[in-house]
């Protein structure tokens, strides 16, 4: 279970509360939210006499008592136990709450005068961790057998702010307050416990911790003139924020409080050291969440002012459009009837000084469906910020609008492309679109000319074309006709129709083979410093002997002459990462190791 007990904002201070609501979800609260199991069920303390833990599995509409009695911490664990801990005594269960049973008591002499208000790392269900400083306390045969130790390398009114264990068995606690030097991020392992290392971010105080996809540790750390404001050392990410967590789909969310006193949601796709803003803005005493929870259906909750609030399910898997090895297949239908493909890849970011933004790029090339040769590549830039996806517009040198996926019906939005310009408008949203046992938010939208009508799927794109083809394409003899296959992370997310994507992925994924007439081949692919060009009709065809090898920017960085049919080009000098190389009207791909 990933929580986060942290302030949290509920919007940007230029919404208005109803704007608001149309992302988030009031509900009723009878408790203290505790957090989310891997089942979707919620579970909160009602703090009465006796306490009592209610869980809901109805995503927070309602309510039910599963244990009443004395306890003073419910821990979700990770791989689906409940734990309830009152002093030495600790209550166990794996059935969602349906019925419970106790471990051994807890070992006298620990040092602890109130075990319940220990906090505790379950990474399964055999193994507990927890802390009170300056004593630890643990179990790895799920209660059978404790055992504990004074923290020896902590100094006089420091404190231990969290605690994470992970698969192998790495223990990692991080020290938080600013007395003393021994502060930042220590190791040691569950078959030691006594032993520790000060492994990551010596002098930084860390106030929370959490593990990534990858097993990399993420710190948040304070923000006091010693931190820069980003850190990276092998394993280790470090990034202002008073709170970290991240969600299944490698989203990091951190929360922090701004210099103008007020608390701010922002995510991250690269390790934190980018962060976008989602909610920010009101001032603290408006609005002081307590609570935020990452569900594992794509829901995030939290309570805040006495109100429990509900995303919509999407809420945390719209970002993930332009993850790193993200694809797009298109269909394209040409005037003489043969099917070709175009392939949009999103292969990384840049920089525009000029606009202020740190966009993604996107490669866009129209491929031949049963040859390896590309007639056309262009690049495409665009960034995602408070719901919606802005697209660089070359003719005009400015962003616009692509995608609003937090519209609501009756919604209207200006794409200029070129020097034209189309109004879009929302004629429908299905919250609940389901595609392969998932929830996605499906945007229904027309245009008075029909150029970019159709359907926008939340998270995957446009079902017709990914930009406003019918405008970019004037004069071409072709027409996108519709996504086939959609790639997340190098896997299927989105298939339309029978056809085997895993084909479409290899064919344009592997090296380049043996092409058929009218093209050429390059070879090694990838390379490390020579490439190859093979073509039967180098030396006859004048106009197609000149080439151009370009970057995904598409700034140009050699050229020549192919004047054999296996001519050797030297590209030593070429950093590691993707590139084009042009022969007459035809481009391939190839990578440098």
């Amino acid at each position: 279970m990933k929580k986060i007990i942290a302030f949290l904002i509920l919007f940007h201070s230029c919404f208005s509360i109803l704007e608001a609501q149309n992302i988030w979800e009031p509900l009723s609260l009878p408790g203290s939210l505790r957090g989310v199991n891997t089942q979707g069920d919620l579970f909160c303390i009602k703090y009465a006499y006796p306490l009592h833990l209610l869980r809901s599995q109805d995503k927070g509409e309602t309510w039910e008592t599963v244990f009443t009695g004395s306890f003073g911490n419910c821990i979700i664990g990770d791989k689906g136990r409940i734990f309830l801990i009152n002093d030495r005594i600790v209550n166990y269960s794996d059935d969602n709450g349906d019925t419970w049973l106790q471990t051994s008591p807890i070992n006298e002499g620990t040092g602890y005068n109130h075990f319940s208000s220990m906090r505790m790392c379950s990474p399964s269900n055999d193994t507990l961790v927890g802390w009170e400083s300056p004593y630890l306390t643990w179990t790895l045969d799920g209660g059978i057998s404790w055992d504990s130790t004074h923290i020896a390398f902590m100094e006089d009114d420091q404190v231990i702010s969290s605690l994470l264990v992970n698969e192998n068995g790495d223990v990692y606690a991080s020290i938080w307050r600013h007395i003393g030097p021994n502060i930042g991020v220590y190791h040691s392992t569950l078959s030691d416990m006594r032993n520790w290392e000060l492994v990551a971010f010596e002098g930084i105080g860390v106030k929370d911790m959490a593990f990534d996809s990858e097993g990399n540790l993420l710190c948040g750390v304070d923000f006091d003139g010693t931190f820069s404001g980003f850190e990276h050392v092998p394993g280790f990410y470090a990034f202002w924020a008073n709170n970290v967590d991240v969600s299944d789909n490698g989203i990091i969310y951190k929360t922090s409080i701004s210099n103008a006193n007020t608390a701010v949601l922002a995510y991250s796709f690269d390790h934190g050291e980018h962060f976008y803003n989602t909610f920010e803005g009101l001032p603290i005493s408006e609005l002081v969440p307590t609570v935020l929870s990452i569900g594992y259906d794509n829901h995030l909750y939290f309570v805040g002012n006495g109100q429990f609030w509900r995303s919509i399910s999407y809420a945390d898997d719209i970002p993930s459009i332009f993850s790193l090895l993200s694809d797009w297949y298109y269909e394209i239908i040409n005037n003489d009837g043969n099917i070709t493909y175009q392939h949009l890849e999103y292969v990384g970011d840049t920089l525009f000084d000029r606009a202020g933004k740190r966009p993604k790029v996107i490669v866009r090339s129209n491929t031949h469906y049963d040859r390896n040769s590309i007639t056309e590549v262009t690049h495409e830039y665009v960034y995602e910020e408070d719901g919606k996806v802005y697209w660089w517009n070359k003719t005009t040198e400015e962003f616009t609008i692509l995608y609003d996926f937090w519209a609501n019906v009756g919604d209207e939005w200006d794409i200029k492309v070129g020097s034209e310009s189309i109004t879009v408008h929302v004629n429908a949203i299905d919250d609940s679109y389901e595609y392969n046992n998932m929830n996605y938010r499906a945007l229904y939208i027309t245009d008075a000319n029909d150029i970019f009508s159709g359907t926008i799927i939340c998270g995957i794109g446009h079902l017709t074309s990914f930009f406003p083809e019918k405008l970019m394409m004037q004069g071409k003899r072709f027409r996108v006709e519709g996504l086939r296959c959609y790639w997340r992370n190098g896997i299927l997310a989105y298939k339309n129709g029978e056809r085997d994507c895993d084909e479409v992925y290899q064919q344009y994924h592997n090296s380049v083979v043996e092409p058929a007439k009218n093209s050429f081949a390059v070879y090694p692919n990838p390379t490390n410093g020579v490439l190859f060009v093979e073509t039967r009709h180098a030396t006859s065809l004048q106009a197609e002997n000149k080439y151009r090898i370009t970057n995904l920017m598409g700034q140009t960085l050699l050229r020549g002459h192919i004047t054999t049919e296996k001519q050797q080009i030297n590209i030593a000098n070429l950093p590691a990462g993707m590139y084009f190389i042009s022969l007459g009207e035809e481009t391939m791909k190839f990578v440098v190791k």
